[in-house]
């Protein structure tokens, strides 16, 4: 209904309404922004005539100006005195308001757009019960009120299961990373002609690294793609543990632990870009390179202690340290059997593995010094 509205001849009013026909005769041509400065001209020198402000709200919703258009209307509405402008004033708010809202991409704003046309859409048939075209745009944005709390519904369960599988997957890479670790720590200290040792290694590698494929799994089928990081350090994960699956193969752990330790760089990425704070993170990362870093110096004192063991003991070759030893990987096989997916299990696993180790080191150590 955005038919034009003339003013009626008066002398005092002459100008005004030339600048209303000026108005409208821009506005007959298409030509909206000649007409909406005539019609904002004529609203200066009377801001109390509605019908200027009715027609500026007009060549505003030519425009696309809605949200101008329906203050515009509103203002023609609250100073007519006539209800059949009034109604008409407050029927075009409505149509308005809800073309506003088609084009807001924003739920909630669009709701309350919505609203806005229901409740003009109201008033213009409660003042003119005839308007029987207002009565069916009422219907209309009620429908299309009710269809946008669906939709919003609908996307905050999507965002809560989504919130609530990245919160899993974010426990599963913390345990996956301390288990990537505390497998790297073991191949350091397994000798190199264990090949059963290593076989079990390779069997729980891999065990892990199908834990990490489901991962991925799981983030390639997450709705947001705005980041694809954590699936990118992910792969690159898989890759260094396969790579160390098949270096405990080949009786390789040494080799197996670096790229075991790669795979557990990567996964702690992927969990720092899934939780969005690598800044907030990164001052205990640089803490935790420096104690790995600690850990690799003492296992490489370590390894060239037991290596210049073993040259001694095959110099004298005595037998009761190799009999400790195959006790010490029994027992570390034994706490690695049926590995659990909780945090605190594997932090337990962790101490013994530790213990374990340092017992193995301790009892090297003595059986050399027998010897010598």
């Amino acid at each position: 209904m955005l038919m034009l509205i003339a003013l009626p001849a008066s002398g005092p009013a002459a100008s005004l309404r030339d600048l209303v026909e000026e108005g409208n005769k821009a506005y007959g041509e298409t030509r909206y922004d000649d007409a909406l400065a005539s019609y904002e001209q004529a609203a200066e020198k009377d801001p109390e005539r509605p019908q200027a402000y009715f027609n500026k709200g007009n060549a505003l919703y030519r425009q696309g100006k809605f949200s101008q258009a329906v203050s515009a209307y509103e203002q023609a509405a609250a100073k007519s005195r006539d209800s059949s402008l009034t109604a008409r004033s407050f029927y075009n708010a409505g149509n308005a308001a809800f073309q506003q809202a088609r084009g807001e991409k924003d739920p909630v704003k669009s709701m309350d757009m919505l609203q806005t046309g229901i409740n003009s859409f109201e008033q213009a048939f409660n003042i003119d019960p005839s308007q029987t075209d207002a009565a069916r745009n009422l219907e209309i944005a009620r429908m299309a009120l009710r269809e946008k709390k669906k939709q919003l519904e609908k996307q905050e369960q999507q965002a809560r299961k989504q919130q609530q599988a990245q919160s899993e997957m974010k426990k599963k890479l913390k345990n996956m990373i301390r288990e990537q670790q505390e497998q790297a720590g073991e191949n350091r200290d397994t000798k190199l002609d264990q090949e059963q040792r290593n076989r079990e290694m390779a069997d729980h590698q891999q065990k892990l690294r199908q834990q990490t494929e489901e991962l991925q799994q799981q983030l390639e089928q997450q709705d947001d793609k705005s980041d694809n990081s954590s699936e990118d350090h992910l792969r690159q994960a898989i890759d260094n543990q396969l790579e160390a699956e098949k270096q405990l193969e080949e009786n390789s752990p040494a080799k197996a632990a670096d790229s075991q330790e790669r795979a557990a760089e990567d996964l702690q990425q992927a969990l720092d870009s899934l939780n969005g704070n690598e800044q907030n993170n990164s001052e205990p990362r640089k803490k935790q390179a420096k104690n790995q870093e600690q850990q690799k110096k003492e296992d490489s004192t370590a390894k060239e202690n037991r290596e210049g063991q073993d040259e001694e003991q095959n110099a004298s070759d005595k037998g009761p340290e190799e009999s400790g030893e195959e006790g010490t990987s029994g027992e570390m096989t034994e706490s690695q059997a049926a590995p659990d997916q909780t945090a605190r299990d594997i932090l337990d696993m962790e101490k013994k593995l530790h213990k374990l180790r340092q017992q193995q080191m301790t009892a090297d150590r003595e059986a050399v010094e027998r010897d010598w």
